[in-house]
């Protein structure tokens, strides 16, 4: 269940208009943070961060979509057995 709506959010909700919201947000932190790296880190290491922020951003939001869809259904079913 988990891997289907991973999928679902890969193939639908990432492309949806809020999604794109969403990501342009999350590039204007991840830039914020590695422009504070900048004079620290060599150029390929900035890289590497920037490349680290983005897989960790990912995985928040797709367990964020999981996480949502799955209390989204417990309050469903609660809701479908005290009608």
């Amino acid at each position: 269940m988990k891997e289907l709506l991973k999928r679902i959010f890969t193939d639908v909700i990432s492309r949806e208009e809020d999604s794109l919201a969403t990501d342009k947000y999350i590039d204007n932190k991840v830039q914020e943070i590695v422009d504070g790296y900048a004079e620290k880190l060599k150029d390929e290491e900035l890289e590497e961060l920037r490349g680290l922020l983005y897989q960790t951003a990912l995985i928040a939001e797709q367990e964020g979509f999981v996480l949502g869809m799955k209390y989204m259904l417990k309050i469903a079913i609660s809701l479908l057995s005290n009608s």
